[in-house]
């Protein structure tokens, strides 16, 4: 799919707009959504490694509500407890897209279903974050004087 970021708009504007867009998330359920912190990875990719920081937002959803595909970009939604979905990460990890995976484990120790007496803990808590995200800021300097 197509992944639209709005330049102009904010952190919280993207991330309303994701949800309409993609869930059919309606404004009226969008106006309780709030910060809750941001977790960040590290990839390989051909250039080299790349470094994603991913702002993660939290969003009470009424138990009878179920998105659908707003715009044709999502494949498909499941309904899952939170310790199913630990589950089934954990023996199906090739279902899971990475960037989805850390938001999620990030939500199970926010809410306590992974805790200190967990065996991987400690594992778990420190990869969520990785050590010194790079900013290239000469980069984004070269670009904004590009005027790109």
């Amino acid at each position: 799919g197509t992944y639209v970021w709005y330049p102009s708009g904010s952190f919280l504007y993207n991330t309303v707009s994701a949800a309409q867009r993609e869930a059919a998330v309606s404004e009226e359920l969008v106006k309780d959504i709030r910060a809750t912190g941001l977790v960040s990875y590290r990839y390989e990719t051909a250039q080299g490694l790349a470094t994603k920081v991913l702002h993660v937002y939290d969003m009470e959803l009424p138990r009878n509500w179920r998105p659908f595909n707003g715009n044709g970009e999502i494949d498909g939604f499941t309904l899952m407890k939170i310790p199913d979905m630990l589950n089934d990460m954990r023996n199906h990890p090739e279902n899971w897209k990475p960037n989805s995976m850390i938001v999620n484990i990030d939500l199970a120790m926010r809410r306590g279903y992974i805790t200190p007496d967990d065996p991987d803990y400690l594992e778990l808590a420190h990869s969520l974050r990785v050590s010194e995200p790079h900013l290239d800021l000469e980069h984004y300097i070269g670009h904004m004087r590009d005027g790109r």
